[in-house]
């Protein structure tokens, strides 16, 4: 069957979701399962790439912040040994958020508005006020991670530029740290 762009499908509750012989796809569909395209090994190269972001994570800014604010270099050391086990903890959610999205909103698959999830899946799951505001945790939570990667941005940016000046003390660091913010807010409005 062919159905217009713009066309709202109603289907009953209950019903099964249609399946796409093609997703729609930035390329060539094969987006959805980025690591079968009938290689072999795909689990093996699902798993390497796991490690690899969980791995690369622990150096992002936002977790070198928690060594900028510690008190103490004992309490620096034991955000060391702590950092992995919340990393540890925190990937287990995006398989669980994708699982869970696939279950409650099965059909943001075939439209393709998979990021859409991240916000429609807690009043899928559980609708009301309830829903709501876990919506608004999740939506707080990502501004939060937003901002703390600009902090940690800032920081290491600015301690680069105040290295590479060859200057020391705070001043050099609050004018490197100037300098690696006026960079792109000078830039934004070009946008």
């Amino acid at each position: 069957h062919t159905i217009g762009h713009g066309t709202d499908v109603v289907f009953p509750g209950g019903s099964a979701v249609p399946h796409a012989d093609r997703l729609p796809a930035q390329d060539g569909g094969t987006w959805a399962t980025p690591f079968a395209r009938g290689e072999e090994h795909a689990l093996f190269r699902t798993y390497s790439a796991m490690l690899c972001v969980l791995l690369g994570t622990m150096g992002l800014p936002h977790i070198l912040m928690r060594f900028y604010t510690n008190a103490s270099g004992a309490a620096a050391r034991r955000t060391a040994a702590f950092v992995p086990v919340l990393l540890a903890l925190f990937y287990v959610f995006p398989a669980l958020y994708g699982t869970l999205g696939r279950l409650y909103a099965p059909e943001l698959l075939m439209t393709g508005d998979t990021d859409a999830t991240l916000l429609l899946l807690p009043r899928r799951m559980i609708p009301g006020a309830v829903g709501a505001l876990l919506t608004g945790l999740v939506t707080a939570g990502a501004f939060a991670a937003f901002i703390s990667t600009s902090c940690g941005l800032a920081v290491a940016i600015g301690g680069t530029l105040s290295q590479c000046a060859r200057r020391t003390g705070p001043a050099a660091f609050r004018a490197g740290v100037v300098a690696a913010l006026a960079v792109p807010l000078a830039l934004l409005p070009g946008m």
